[in-house]
């Protein structure tokens, strides 16, 4: 007698082992979220689900050691578990459990929904309290860990029955949904992670800050002029050679505020920076510095 299994027996393992896993585990708060996944969920995906109405936590946390340990980072398991507890005025306990499996299910990826608040009691109840309390220090108790995620629960009085203790069916479409939203989110964070910049370097050189600034209030010095030696200041036309030479009809050549009179007077100082501060200089001034050039010339040339 062969022991190998059916032919559609092993082309089943064989999908299961491809698809990407979701295992469901919980309370009575769980019934019927399995088969709605699995209508909302793409066909890769493997439900499983595993309810045990009235379990604490720590009924759940033990119930699939063994699947729990073939999940990968690939995997999502859920558990919904922790609204016996509080019943009983175990929520200490409760906590402690679902600590210890996140603790110990790190090669995993871990959903944990809080508790829903009870509509069969007042508001301001010891037990709604309560569940207040253990949402919050859930809540913080899982904040450290990078594999585990809270999902919250429906709150809304419509999306309960009658009694107002459990989900009703569109309540447990809209969880469905949720979990098939938050599951499909989380594996793709897992799969693309965020590309890393490198900060641009803070060393920005001159030559870029200056450019900058002169986009923003553009002026004509004597480095744009040479760069475009048509250009005009206040109707004067200038004969810019290379070097960033300026050159004026007067004979004298300018360059980083030296002319090319050998000696020159104070005066004679002055008046050259005062054409390169204000080019537009009148023809007296003009004719009052050739003159003044061309005498001490002369002088030299004919010493007394």
């Amino acid at each position: 007698m062969s022991t190998s299994p059916p032919a559609k027996r092993q082309k089943e393992d064989a999908a299961f082992k491809n698809d990407q896993k979701i295992l469901i585990i919980g309370d009575s708060h769980t019934r019927l979220w399995t088969q709605n996944v699995k209508s909302h969920i793409k066909e890769n995906f493997h439900v499983q689900g595993l309810v045990k109405p009235g379990a604490g936590v720590d009924v759940l946390v033990t119930t699939a050691n063994s699947e729990i340990t073939r999940l990968t980072k690939n995997d999502v398991v859920i558990i919904c578990g922790g609204a016996n507890d509080v019943a009983k005025n175990n929520a200490k306990m409760a906590l402690n459990h679902i600590g210890n499996f996140v603790k110990s299910n790190n090669h995993t990826n871990i959903i944990v929904t809080n508790l829903p608040h009870r509509f069969d009691l007042i508001q301001h109840s010891c037990v709604n309290s309560e569940i207040s309390s253990f949402n919050r220090k859930l809540m913080k108790s899982l904040k450290p860990f990078n594999h585990v995620s809270i999902l919250e629960m429906c709150s809304e009085r419509k999306f309960f029955t009658n009694h107002g203790i459990h989900l009703n069916g569109l309540g447990k479409e809209v969880m469905a949904k949720k979990i098939v939203s938050h599951t499909c989110l989380l594996l793709n964070q897992k799969k693309n992670p965020p590309i890393v910049l490198s900060w641009r370097s803070e060393n920005i050189s001159i030559d870029t800050q200056l450019g900058r600034a002169s986009n923003i209030m553009p002026t004509i010095t004597m480095e744009t002029s040479a760069k475009t030696p048509n250009a005009s200041v206040d109707n004067k036309d200038y004969v810019l050679p290379e070097n960033n030479i300026q050159t004026e009809a007067i004979g004298i050549t300018v360059q980083d505020g030296i002319s090319n009179v050998v000696k020159e007077s104070k005066e004679d100082t002055v008046a050259v920076h005062q054409v390169q501060l204000n080019p537009a200089r009148s023809q007296k001034t003009t004719n009052e510095i050739e003159e003044s050039t061309t005498h001490q010339l002369e002088q030299k040339k004919n010493p007394v």
